[in-house]
């Protein structure tokens, strides 16, 4: 059953997994973040899909339930830049991405 629209209104009892007005992040709550030593088997399952499809270089952005399943929900050929990631993270990816084109010319 759809959602419909985000409405101020509790959940609808037939269809408790969506979202509601209040489901948002407090102001400056991070959405996103690195997972350190993150290992899964969905990166192999990602890295295929790549492969397949012929993209080098892609973005491939998922969310992990709390009950442990990954949801996909967006792949292009980049991905939004996360300033708060970025700055914790061990390489910066622009900086690689400009590494590997240099690489092509």
């Amino acid at each position: 059953m759809p959602c419909g629209r985000l409405r101020d209104r509790p959940r609808k009892p037939e269809n408790p997994s969506c979202p509601r007005r209040d489901d948002r992040p407090e102001p400056d709550q991070q959405l996103f973040s690195l997972r350190v030593d993150f290992d899964h088997p969905v990166i192999a399952r990602f890295e295929d899909f790549a492969r397949r499809n012929d993209l080098v270089v892609c973005g491939i952005e998922f969310i992990e339930t709390a009950d442990g399943r990954i949801l996909t929900y967006d792949t292009n050929t980049n991905t939004n830049y996360n300033a708060a990631v970025e700055a914790v993270a061990p390489k910066s990816a622009p900086r690689e991405l400009v590494r590997y084109l240099a690489t092509l010319g």
